[in-house]
């Protein structure tokens, strides 16, 4: 009762699309569907009733993964966005999770997660151009995260409670 696995595995799907009101020749164009394939294994555990630790090893690979991208209009000077495709991509990691109760009042947690986040194959157009892009690092995917916290909490009265936190 105090360990549960789990295994799973979904298919995403996000359809593709056309900029209706376009305001530049470059955000002119259609962008295809996106698929992902999302697989996910873990362990959640409650250990002597005063720790627990989460574990999971996730895997997502996308085809056609859209994507914001933004470019200067050589025609304008400005900045106009479009949604691109990346042809492939893969993002999967892992995350540990932890919550120490150490005492009636004291309580300790954190997170850490690793993150390999790639383009396997990513061709955009650039200056009317096609150029392989996939060396570029995927936006908003960090290699690695990690938080803590204390949290004190006691009683100041029969009715009042209070926390501390610090994170």
């Amino acid at each position: 009762p105090d360990i549960l696995g789990y295994v799973s595995f979904s298919r995403g799907f996000r359809s593709g699309g056309f900029n209706g009101r376009p305001t530049s020749v470059e955000e002119i164009g259609a962008y295809d569907p996106e698929y992902l394939n999302a697989y996910e294994a873990g362990l959640k555990t409650v250990l002597g009733g005063r720790v627990t630790l989460n574990v999971s090893a996730f895997r997502n690979d996308y085809t056609d993964q859209q994507l914001l991208v933004s470019t200067v209009s050589p025609t304008t000077g400005l900045i106009v966005v479009r949604t691109d495709n990346a042809g492939k991509s893969r993002i999967q990691g892992i995350e540990v999770e932890t919550d120490v109760r150490v005492s009636r009042g004291l309580r300790l947690s954190g997170s850490f997660g690793y993150l390999d986040a790639k383009y396997l194959r990513y061709t955009s157009v650039i200056g009317g151009v096609p150029t392989d892009v996939s060396f570029r690092k995927p936006k908003q995917a960090p290699d690695l995260t990690a938080s803590g916290s204390i949290v004190y909490s006691a009683a100041l009265s029969s009715a009042i409670d209070a926390s501390f936190r610090l994170d």
